[in-house]
């Protein structure tokens, strides 16, 4: 089984992944985000980023990640140049991922993954989304540790990102109230899952 949950920085989708993959040992969460950060260490890809971006992107052989973002989170063309020098290397990551993992179900989290060919795959889609302010507020809170995120950083990025169509979505989830959330995914879970 394959599920893809996508929603916008800050909705709450990789919690409610996490939660679910508790619900199931069978279930392989899989952070998409993480698998870009991989991906950004390869030499090719590093490359490519200095040809497209300017060489400040990369720097003693790593890529500064706040310098990139500045550039590829004010319009959606410059996200998708960035997309289109790193994500075949993820696909093929993704691919071994469920390739080696048969009879599991994988749970694919990535705000973009409407965008991809996993999307259409899945047997599952879920989309978590929360108001605007409650966004902001759960990203520079946790963001504090790593980096600064102001307001119009995040707003930048958001407007970077894509829009969802609800009737896409097998299973939409409204994550403001925490307990109904957690009822939410218990049902998606024993209504969508638990018999697989």
């Amino acid at each position: 089984m394959l599920i893809s949950i996508v929603g916008k920085s800050g909705s709450g989708k990789t919690t409610i992944a996490k939660t679910l993959e508790s619900l199931d040992e069978r279930i392989i969460h899989v952070d998409i985000d993480q698998i870009s950060h991989q991906v950004l260490t390869f030499p090719e890809v590093q490359k490519s980023l200095q040809n497209t971006f300017g060489t400040d992107v990369v720097l003693d052989g790593e890529v500064q990640r706040k310098v990139l973002g500045k550039i590829v989170f004010t319009t959606p063309e410059q996200m998708q140049k960035l997309a289109d020098i790193t994500w075949h290397y993820m696909e093929e990551i993704i691919d071994s991922i469920i390739e080696n993992n048969q009879g599991k179900i994988i749970l694919l989290d990535y705000i973009l993954l409407p965008k991809t060919k996993f999307f259409e795959q899945s047997d599952l889609k879920i989309w978590v989304d929360a108001p605007y302010e409650t966004r902001v507020e759960r990203v520079i809170k946790r963001a504090v540790q790593e980096r600064e995120v102001t307001r119009d950083y995040f707003k930048k990025r958001d407007r970077a990102g894509i829009e969802y169509e609800e009737g896409k979505y097998d299973v939409v989830i409204n994550n403001t109230n925490k307990e109904k959330t957690q009822e939410e995914v218990r049902l998606i879970y024993d209504k969508s899952i638990i018999h697989r």
